[in-house]
């Protein structure tokens, strides 16, 4: 009964108890809690795949710890509910123990990522390696065994540089062990002592490049020496021997293409061999090879110039000539005086397109108003007649009527009548009228005093007369009116000498000041003219409508200049220039389609050769034009008679690479190698004959003829290409 007592009053305490407790408690609903279990069954996943092997994720630990920490003290107040809490609880520990574990491995991560770099270095993997390495010093920026291996890879690498200031930087502020800098300072020296004797091993087998290579890292590596281990004197004074060995050996690669007759490569090494030296000028002993080089290859330009006749005269000159003319710059003072004087003795006095343009131009010479006025003009005063404030005071004086006027009085009403009328006619700008009452007045004028005053009274009226009709001639020019500015200036020459006033200081002022501000305007608006036909022809040649364009061109060289006011046609002169390329390569190709109507196989290829050559020198195409090869137009033909008749005149004219696609276009019609047997030993005995003669070496040859000999159809001539070229440079060299 006691024992039954005890447990009645327990259960009551109990109930009450559970009762107080889920009083207090936050009452969750099923979707609220069903949100709060997930949320802490994924921070519980998370964690609990935390492990002590993979230090690099710490950092990614952290984060997931500090989101779970966030999700335990968002979660707190919801502990009553028995299945949150239950989660929650766990969640609690597992942050605690991971926790602890990250607190234990963040001093040591920079030490197992070393570890891990130097297990992927052991098994080749640099890369790989060098990454740890790098995430080591991320953890711990002081891991002086992750500086070393990464400046040991540096070494491997040549960036010696690189490798010395970052060794030398942990010796001065990393507090190494005495192990740690013999190591370093072992491994500084070691591989300042292996580079070195590198670059003299190099310099030795004159490889000049790689030890100048070496020798820059060597130099920068003894910018960080702070142990004393470089030898800088020694370093400069082997990269400077180097440098002019680099700078040699283009040279003598630039004088070995001379002697071959390939002035272009011997061009391109020089002008390599300067651009080093200018580059290198403090470290560089010249000795005047590169201006007696220079010389050599200038006048070897202009020998080869000389010679040239036909359509190489015609295609190369001018390209040979300039060449010259560029070397010869280098060529020092005195020799480039001598050679621009050869140069300009091989240069045509002026081309036919210069002789065309001057033609044109010289049609359109005009005369300036200043020009054909000059009587109001005089040299001492020239540089005050273009005054803005000189026309400002003239329009205000006589044009605007803004200036106080003269009142003109004289001893008769009548007269005095005539003036105000006068007065009134010149007002509304009725210059005849107003001269007509003056006319009249000057009739009626009978005593000296009254013919005094008409005279000045005419003097009044001429002035201004004179300023608004060269006004008016200034706006017809800003209207685009020449013609009526024309005649108003010829109408107020013809008054001032009707009325004998050319001396008037007043009258010579105004006419001078606008005659030479109508000169500027005309000249401003035809300039102004010709901008826009270079606008008109750039669309034209954007549409490749040649003759348009060259009619516009035309029509815009005529526009008139004056001796005094030159206009700027630079810009059509060099699109007229760029012009008669397209068409003259149009005329010879229209010429070669007419032969090959009428059968001139010998006229056909001439004119055809010579469209392509133009086509290839100037680069046409970069213009939106097209050529048709000659492959595609024998194959339009399909006429093998007429292929072989072409074949022999190309060979004939020596257009060797013409006569090879000549030759495709026969294969491409059906017929078999067999049957051109002896034309394609014939080309390749010519071709190769030509080639040794211009200095070809026997590589470079047979390179020039690559893509053919990749065709078993070409095997004959490929084959007698190389027996022949071979034979022509031993006979050569014996």
């Amino acid at each position: 009964m006691k024992h039954t007592s005890i447990k009645v009053i327990a259960l009551v305490f109990l109930s009450l108890g559970i009762f107080t407790f889920n009083g207090k408690a936050q009452v969750l609903s099923t979707n609220e809690r069903t949100t709060i279990l997930t949320d802490l069954n994924e921070s519980i996943r998370l964690l609990s795949k935390f492990q002590y092997d993979s230090p690099e994720l710490i950092s990614i630990y952290a984060s997931q710890l500090k989101d779970a920490q966030s999700a335990l003290d968002r979660y707190s107040k919801y502990k009553s509910d028995i299945a949150v809490y239950e989660r929650w609880y766990m969640l609690k520990k597992l942050t605690e123990q991971n926790n602890e574990m990250i607190t234990f491995l963040q001093p040591k991560i920079a030490d197992w990522l070393y570890r891990q770099g130097v297990a992927e270095l052991e098994n080749g993997n640099g890369k790989r390696a060098n990454s740890l390495f790098e995430k080591a010093l991320n953890n711990n920026p002081k891991h002086i065994l992750s500086h070393y291996q990464i400046a040991r890879m540096d070494i491997d690498s040549t960036k010696l540089g690189d490798a010395a200031k970052r060794l030398n930087n942990v010796l001065s502020t990393m507090n190494p062990t005495s192990d740690e800098e013999a190591l370093i300072k072992g491994i500084l020296a070691f591989a300042y002592n292996k580079n070195y004797m590198y670059a003299i091993n190099m310099e030795n087998q004159e490889k000049y490049a790689q030890a100048v290579a070496v020798l820059l890292e060597l130099e920068a590596f003894c910018q960080y020496d702070n142990v004393d281990i470089c030898d800088s004197a020694t370093i400069d004074n082997t990269l400077e021997r180097c440098r002019t060995g680099v700078y040699s050996n283009q040279i003598e690669l630039a004088r070995k293409a001379l002697k071959s007759k390939r002035n272009i490569a011997a061009e391109d090494f020089a002008l390599s061999a300067y651009e080093y030296y200018a580059a290198n000028k403090d470290n560089i002993k010249d000795d005047m090879n590169f201006k007696v080089l220079a010389k050599q290859i200038a006048e070897s330009y202009i020998q080869e110039a000389s010679e040239f006749t036909g359509n190489k005269k015609a295609t190369l000159l001018d390209e040979y000539l300039d060449r010259a003319k560029q070397m010869a710059a280098y060529a020092g003072s005195d020799a480039q005086e001598l050679l621009e004087a050869k140069i300009a003795a091989l240069q045509p006095e002026k081309t036919r397109l210069e002789l065309k343009q001057e033609a044109i131009e010289n049609a359109a010479i005009d005369t300036s108003y200043a020009e054909r006025y000059d009587q109001y003009l005089s040299a001492e005063d020239e540089d005050l007649i273009d005054s803005e404030e000189e026309i400002k005071n003239i329009e205000e004086s006589y044009v605007k009527g803004q200036a106080k006027k003269e009142t003109q009085t004289s001893i008769s009403k009548v007269i005095d009548e005539k003036f105000a009328e006068t007065m009134t006619y010149l007002s509304v700008n009725s210059f005849e009228q107003a001269l007509e009452v003056l006319e009249s007045a000057n009739k009626l004028a009978k005593i000296e005093g009254e013919k005094d005053q008409v005279e000045k009274m005419y003097l009044m009226a001429i002035r201004e007369i004179t300023a608004k009709r060269m006004s008016a001639a200034e706006f017809a020019i800003w209207q685009g009116e020449p013609e009526a500015a024309d005649s108003l200036v010829a109408v107020t020459n013809d008054l001032i000498k009707t009325y004998k006033l050319e001396k008037d200081t007043a009258i010579v002022r105004i006419m001078k000041s606008y005659l030479m501000t109508l000169d500027k305007k005309v000249y401003s608006k035809r300039q102004e003219e010709l901008n826009g036909y270079v606008y008109s022809i750039m669309d034209c040649l954007r549409r490749n409508d040649y003759y348009k364009a060259e009619a516009l061109v035309r029509t815009a060289l005529s526009v008139p200049e004056t001796k005094n006011y030159k206009l700027d046609k630079s810009k059509l002169k060099s699109l007229m220039e760029q012009i008669q390329r397209p068409l003259e390569y149009i005329d010879y190709m229209d010429n070669a389609s007419k032969c090959l109507k009428r059968g001139d196989t010998n006229g056909y290829v001439q004119q055809y050769a010579t469209a392509e050559a133009l086509f290839n020198r100037y680069e046409l195409g970069t213009m939106g034009m097209s050529h048709t090869p000659i492959r595609e137009v024998l194959l339009q033909v399909d006429d093998v008679d007429f292929a072989l008749n072409a074949l022999e005149v190309m060979i004939k004219y020596k257009e060797y690479m013409v006569s090879l696609e000549a030759l495709g276009a026969i294969k491409d019609m059906g017929y078999q190698a067999s049957q051109t047997k002896k034309i394609q030993d014939r080309l390749a005995k010519l071709m190769s004959f030509d080639m040794s003669k211009q200095g070809y070496n026997y590589e470079d040859a047979v390179e020039t003829i690559y893509f053919y000999s990749t065709d078993k159809w070409y095997k004959c001539f490929t084959k007698a290409f190389k027996k022949y070229m071979k034979t022509w440079i031993k006979e050569k060299e014996m």
